[in-house]
């Protein structure tokens, strides 16, 4: 699958062996010649956004302060979600995770203050992690929710 998303960059050869007596020079022409469909890409694209089109209805309090800003670095509800579609659709899965507020607060009158002036950083967030960097979780049993998650930490990057 990533390999497809990532249009054979670096894999051509090996989805186009070398023939038993085909030169090096007419391979490397045909391996060059070769161009992926963006068919693949394209298709989960358009599929995604199923959890962005729904109707925002009886959400939670602290999401209802950030839904055009989901991540602290501007991304609203609905792009956040279908992200998160294409994320699944592509890799079977990802984790979405909570961040908790930077900022702390003596009291909550203080954190509404703070809210008031623009402070994001009294807000929670939200953060998608790849499938591919879920390294490890433990389940209580084979129903059961996950009770302990390793990821790998990376630098939030582009989702598409």
């Amino acid at each position: 699958m990533a390999d497809c998303w990532n249009l054979l960059e670096g894999r051509r050869e090996h989805y186009l062996p070398r023939g038993e007596r085909e030169p090096e020079a007419a391979y490397r022409r045909r391996v060059e010649a070769a161009l992926p469909s963006g068919f693949f890409r394209d298709a989960l694209r358009a599929f995604a956004g199923m959890l962005s089109r729904e109707n925002w209805t009886a959400l939670p309090s602290g999401l209802e302060l950030v839904l055009s800003d989901v991540d602290g670095r501007g991304t609203d509800l609905g792009a956040f979600l279908a992200a998160a579609d294409v994320l699944v659709l592509r890799d079977g899965g990802c984790l979405l995770l909570v961040l908790p507020p930077d900022h702390l607060w003596p009291s909550e009158g203080d954190r509404q203050q703070a809210l008031r002036r623009g402070d994001r950083l009294s807000l929670p967030r939200l953060q998608l992690i790849p499938r591919t960097d879920l390294l490890n979780w433990q389940l209580p049993h084979s129903h059961g929710l996950p009770v302990r998650i390793t990821w790998r930490e990376q630098e939030p990057a582009p989702w598409g």
